[in-house]
């Protein structure tokens, strides 16, 4: 521990144990993670990456942002479909299944995406935040229209 009562992150990784909670791998050390445990974490991931661009397709006001989101899911998409792939030549994961689900941290943080109110960024004298509390981007220097 160090002097703030922070835990010391693993000098090879710069991973904290709240970090770790948080993404549901507290105990793991990245180095000793068996193959099955990775390909689970990582399945979560990619899901929850898929999940949260469809999202974001769905609600982006500027087609570059739809574009980018649709790019992370086919992106993500691709990688599970790899990653099953590859699942099946290795003999320990082999026959084995990856949860079609979210785990209940990523769930959470889906439920919370889906709730929030779209934010239009006010523009106004003193707009600082969005109704739910972001931070408002700076003002674009030029206009920009549409």
């Amino acid at each position: 521990m160090r002097a703030s009562g922070s835990a010391e992150p693993p000098a090879a990784t710069g991973r904290t144990e709240e970090s770790a909670r948080t993404t549901g791998t507290a105990g793991y050390r990245p180095e000793v993670v068996k193959a099955e445990e990775f390909a689970r974490l990582a399945a979560a991931g990619g899901r929850f990456e898929i999940q949260s661009g469809k999202l974001a397709v769905d609600r982006a006001k500027r087609q570059e942002l739809r574009d980018l989101a649709q790019q992370m899911v086919n992106d993500h998409s691709k990688s599970l479909d790899q990653r099953h792939g590859l699942m099946q030549q290795d003999a320990a994961l082999k026959g084995k299944q990856m949860p079609q689900d979210l785990d209940p941290q990523r769930q959470r943080w889906m439920e919370q995406l889906r709730a929030a109110a779209p934010c239009s960024h006010p523009r106004g004298p003193g707009a600082r935040r969005c109704p739910g509390g972001a931070p408002a981007p700076p003002p674009s220097p030029v206009p920009v229209s549409g």
